[in-house]
């Protein structure tokens, strides 16, 4: 049965609410805060409530501080208990067949991740994109396909960029070795090599293989959504322009995480810079460290060596160093496990690719277990920027005897674990029409109202809360040092743009000056659309043929026409309703007379455009 949930604290039994607190002794609560706040469970004595049941008896009382409302309730004779709503989780171990192969997640000796522990806070989400720039992902593998990033602005196999960011039909990424829409690792060439075929599927099932459901092996994410970006034949070569795409592809299209298991002795401005940008952009990426058992401080690789690059190095199932990784704490960040490891295979029963899992090593595939905790990170905390994401991962290491490696191994379980306790808590920002706060207006929809009303409300990991840093335009900068602090939680601009991308970014500070990680809602206003541009005006047996070019870029739902007899004179609507084509033939025209055009647009959000510029014609 439902418990009861008590709304409003009136009179009678639960008078003793209302006493003063401090009169009393902190309760007996157990020494956490892993209960729901802001409430608690009361049972009342059954002369107050005769039902025998339980849950009959239990009712949830909305308090404002947990432990001082457990002190003053248990001193109520009416109330034969209270104590907090504590959480409870299920316990997850998926039945995947060959988990219990998979000793980097978890194993006897603990040399593991802690995968275990960490999905009982997470198991993913797949709100989260990585982008796995690498030899394409098999699509359609069992395993996977439920994890393939789908981007829902693009209309499969239509032959037209729906959403305009310059890639046709781009529904699960692209392929930039073959500048085409299947970034799928089939193989290409007559002779393959099988390893740069199976490399990319091989990382992606590290990351995000389909966990709990029934088969093959699991993912560090149960759910995820991979970004397959190819940049790589099966000859196992690419090129610093692909990458840069790819990079730019990722940025472009939601990606917050790069896999880069790959790279080479040579250092590339190009890409040294593209990395800083993805930096700047919020992107945290991750690079390997290389296989070739050399001293990156002497002998640098790329682009796990550039600043703003996680270098990952291996270890092996007793957490010392794998025998091929490359090492040195100048570009190494920390290691993870990437000796031996099972995960998913390119498959396809009707070639030479018959197994769906197979064991690669390398610090290719230490590189994803970085990428895969940093995306179950994500998924608890969204806002988390790049660098507060490598602070979280690479200050929660295991310890290991090889400072050459970094800060240790990484250790799932432990970021979390620090996530959780890492200052207040990130803000959950609200757009409205109005201060009625009825109707919300959704992140990254455009709409035409340009005077939102911003509300978050308070934090609930922390009490003392000193104020909100806030920052709104149009760049993704730090709040702390761009914006303004503020203590009210309501903020109410005034924007106008054709389809401009404001951002809202906000901390909140605590009373010990430290700040929680950034929120950022982005409010996509569109209150104006182009003009349209003429084509043509000609005279036919029907009257005057007019025809005009679509506002580009734009989101044009049909256009009206207007006609004048004099080029600055008064214009009058002639098409009697909004016009779905770019065309129009005006009949109720005379010979010898003249005439003056010009056409408005209105697209799909109401929003008019001004006239275009007048076109006559002399019958």
């Amino acid at each position: 049965m439902r418990l009861n949930r008590i709304i409003v604290l009136g009179s009678g039994v639960v008078l003793s609410v209302v006493l003063p607190l401090a009169a009393y002794a902190a309760a007996d609560v157990a020494t956490t805060t892993d209960y729901v706040p802001g409430e608690v469970l009361v049972e009342w004595n059954t002369s107050v409530q005769s039902n025998t049941s339980l849950a009959d008896r239990v009712s949830i009382i909305p308090v404002s501080d947990v432990e001082q409302a457990v002190a003053v309730l248990q001193l109520d004779s009416h109330i034969k208990q209270v104590e907090p709503n504590y959480k409870r989780y299920l316990f997850v171990t998926p039945d995947d067949t060959y988990f219990s192969s998979q000793l980097h997640l978890e194993q006897s000796t603990d040399a593991d991740i802690d995968i275990a522990t960490a999905w009982d806070t997470t198991t993913g989400d797949r709100s989260i994109v990585v982008a796995v720039i690498d030899s394409g992902i098999d699509l359609d593998h069992p395993d996977l396909v439920d994890n393939i990033w789908i981007n829902s602005d693009e209309i499969a196999d239509n032959g037209i960029d729906d959403d305009e960011n310059g890639y046709i039909d781009d529904v699960n990424g692209w392929d930039f070795i073959d500048n085409d829409n299947d970034p799928n690792s089939t193989p290409d060439s007559v002779s393959p090599n099988d390893t740069y075929v199976l490399h990319g599927t091989h990382v992606s099932g590290i990351i995000g293989a389909t966990g709990n459901n029934g088969q093959g092996v699991a993912g560090i994410n149960w759910e995820v959504s991979l970004m397959p970006l190819r940049i790589f034949g099966d000859d196992g070569a690419s090129d610093i322009g692909a990458i840069l795409d790819a990079i730019a592809y990722a940025e472009a299209n939601g990606a917050t995480i790069l896999n880069m298991s790959y790279g080479s002795p040579y250092a590339s401005s190009l890409e040294e810079d593209a990395m800083a940008e993805a930096y700047t952009a919020g992107l945290l990426s991750v690079a390997a460290a290389g296989n070739n058992s050399e001293n990156l401080n002497t002998t640098p690789y790329y682009p796990v060596c550039y600043d703003d690059v996680i270098g990952v190095a291996a270890v092996d199932s007793t957490d010392a160093a794998a025998s091929f990784t490359n090492y040195g704490a100048d570009c190494v960040d920390l290691a993870a496990p990437g000796d031996n490891i099972l995960s998913t295979f390119y498959y396809d029963s009707t070639s030479d690719y018959t197994e769906p899992y197979g064991y690669f090593s390398g610090t290719s595939m230490a590189t994803p277990v970085i990428v895969g905790v940093a995306a179950l990170l994500k998924a608890v905390e969204p806002t988390l920027d790049s660098a507060t994401l490598t602070d979280l991962l690479v200050n929660s290491t295991d310890v290991l005897a090889d400072t050459t490696l970094g800060s240790g191994r990484v250790n799932a379980a432990t970021a979390l674990d620090l996530l959780s306790s890492a200052g207040p808590g990130a803000v959950a920002i609200s757009a409205y029409h109005s201060d009625k706060r009825h109707t919300k207006i959704s992140a990254q929809i455009r709409t035409r109202d340009s005077t939102p009303y911003f509300y978050w409300p308070k934090p609930t990991s922390v009490e003392d809360i000193a104020g909100y840093y806030l920052y709104f335009g149009r760049d993704r900068v730090d709040p702390t040092t761009d914006g303004n602090l503020q203590t009210s939680r309501i903020f109410e601009p005034s924007v106008h743009g054709n389809e401009t991308n404001y951002r809202l970014r906000i901390c909140t500070l605590d009373a010990t000056g430290v700040t929680s990680p950034i929120t950022q809602f982005e409010y996509l206003v569109d209150t104006k659309i182009k003009r349209p541009t003429w084509q043509s005006v000609q005279p036919t047996d029907q009257g005057v043929y007019l025809r005009w070019y679509k506002p580009k870029h734009e989101h044009t739902l049909g256009y009206y026409v207007y006609r004048s007899t004099k080029k600055n004179g008064s214009f009058t609507k002639i098409s009697s309703s909004l016009l779905g084509s770019k065309k129009y033939t005006d009949s109720s025209v005379q010979a010898g007379r003249n005439y003056y055009y010009k056409v408005r647009a209105v697209d799909d959000l109401g929003n008019e455009s001004q006239l275009s510029e007048a076109k006559r014609i002399k019958l």
